[in-house]
C-alpha cells in the first residue's frame, strides 16, 4: 500500500472506528486489517482548541514502548504482550518518539501481530487470537513535561491513562 493509500486508510478507519474512553482529550482505537496481519492503533486529540504532544516511547528501542498491548483472555484475565520490535529507527541512539497532535487530528501506528508475544515468549496462536480480545493502553505521569522542557521548551505534553476499545477478532 502506498503512502496515499495508507493516509486514506487511516482517515477512513478514524471516521468509522470504535473508540475507548476519552482521557484528558485523547482517545484511542484499535483495529485489525482484513488479513489479520497488523493492528492499527489510532490516537485522536478530540479537543479542537488544544494541541498536545504524545510521548510514545524511545525511537532507539524500535518500538512505542510507552504503549502497552494486552490480551484479554476468555476467563477474564489480562495478559500483557511483548513487542519484539525491529532494527530501530536510529541504531545506537535513544531519541524520544513524539507525535504532535493538533486539535482534532489523529496519529496511527501499525503493529505487526507476528511481533507480539506472550510474556513466556510464546507467539499468540490462532486459537487465542480468535478467543480472546486485544486492548492497548498508554499512561503518562503529570510530570511528563519536565522530562522534555529543557530540550524542547514545551509544556504541552499529554498526560493521563487511556485505553483503546477491546478488539475481538472474528
Amino acid at each position: 500500500m502506498g503512502k496515499l493509500g495508507t493516509i486514506l486508510f487511516c482517515a477512513a478507519m478514524a471516521h468509522g472506528a470504535e473508540w475507548g474512553q476519552t482521557a484528558n482529550g485523547l482517545r484511542m482505537s484499535l483495529a485489525v486489517d482484513s488479513q489479520v496481519s497488523y493492528f492499527t492503533l489510532t490516537f485522536e486529540n478530540i479537543e479542537e482548541r488544544r494541541e498536545m504532544f504524545l510521548w510514545l516511547g524511545t525511537a532507539g528501542l524500535a518500538e512505542a514502548d510507552r504503549v502497552k498491548m494486552f490480551l484479554l483472555m476468555p476467563d477474564g484475565t489480562r495478559a500483557p504482550l511483548l513487542f519484539t520490535g525491529g532494527n530501530g529507527v536510529a541504531p545506537g541512539r535513544l531519541i524520544p518518539m513524539i507525535a504532535p497532535l493538533l486539535g482534532g487530528s489523529t496519529y496511527s501506528l501499525r503493529i505487526p501481530i507476528n511481533r507480539l508475544y506472550r510474556t513466556n515468549h510464546t507467539p499468540i496462536d490462532g486459537v487465542l487470537l480468535r478467543q480472546g480480545a486485544f486492548q492497548a493502553e498508554i499512561a503518562q505521569p503529570p510530570d511528563v513535561d519536565m522530562r522534555f522542557v529543557d530540550c524542547f521548551g514545551l509544556r504541552i505534553f499529554w498526560h493521563g491513562n487511556a485505553a483503546s476499545n477491546a478488539l475481538r477478532i472474528r
